[in-house]
């Protein structure tokens, strides 16, 4: 007869047992975006953290969008852009339960038998999914409005934009010639648990001739993640 620990939800379905795996909060801050940009109308920011597995959850009452990431070695940066003056960005970082820090010295601790790899310890605070975003950004048109349980933030999978580069020379002139750009991004904000989605552009921003012309491009496809991120 086996003998172990199963944890089953109000459904009957099995939600912990000795297989369970997960990603547990390994460490959080605030963020304050203070370059300034498109005028001085928007903040851009970043954050450089350390992580094995590393999926960075984010939330702010200000209109942002996590535009881009890269890692070097066990760093890994994440960048930010607000269409605000102001503002900040609150983000929680989860990864492998190794690396995560268990609160309390009394709590549930449940092994693999064959490993002897602790796979839940109810000491931690492991990462909860509340929904999921999905679309095609080419029309432009930003994700649907979102209410849900606790405190959502957002998970970034695909980052969409839509990037546009326009010369400004007149016909049968000689280039090089003066040239502007524009940028639009689909930004969430986050009151309470409803999660609003705009779409966000940034004014034609003028570029002298001297200034090497960059190329127009787009990501359309999207995908997010809501985490419940309250009591973290």
């Amino acid at each position: 007869m086996a003998v172990g620990v199963r944890i089953r939800n109000g459904s009957g379905g099995i939600q912990i047992d000795e297989t369970y795996k997960n990603l547990a909060l390994r460490a959080k801050g605030t963020l304050v975006p203070a370059t300034s940009w498109n005028g001085g109308k928007w903040r851009l920011g970043s954050i450089t953290v350390t992580g094995n597995s590393p999926v960075l959850a984010w939330r702010s009452a200000s209109p942002v969008a996590m535009t881009s990431s890269s890692r070097s070695g066990s760093s890994v940066t994440y960048n930010f852009i607000m269409a605000a003056t102001d503002g900040s960005i609150d983000w929680f970082l989860f990864d492998e339960p190794v690396y995560g820090s268990a609160q309390g010295s009394v709590g549930l601790r449940i092994r693999n038998p064959t490993t002897g790899v602790v796979v839940f310890d109810s000491r931690m605070k492991y990462m909860r999914i509340v929904g999921a975003v999905s679309g095609d950004f080419s029309s432009l048109n930003p994700p649907a409005n979102g209410s849900y349980a606790g405190s959502p933030a957002i998970v970034t999978g695909n980052s969409p934009y839509n990037y546009i580069v326009q010369t400004i020379g007149a016909p049968g002139g000689a280039p090089p010639y003066p040239w502007m750009e524009l940028i639009m991004f689909p930004m969430a904000s986050i009151s309470g648990g409803q999660v609003t989605w705009v779409r966000k552009d940034s004014d034609a921003i003028s570029h002298q001739a001297n200034e090497t012309v960059l190329s127009s491009g787009s990501q359309y496809a999207y995908n997010y993640l809501v985490i419940d991120v309250a009591n973290f």
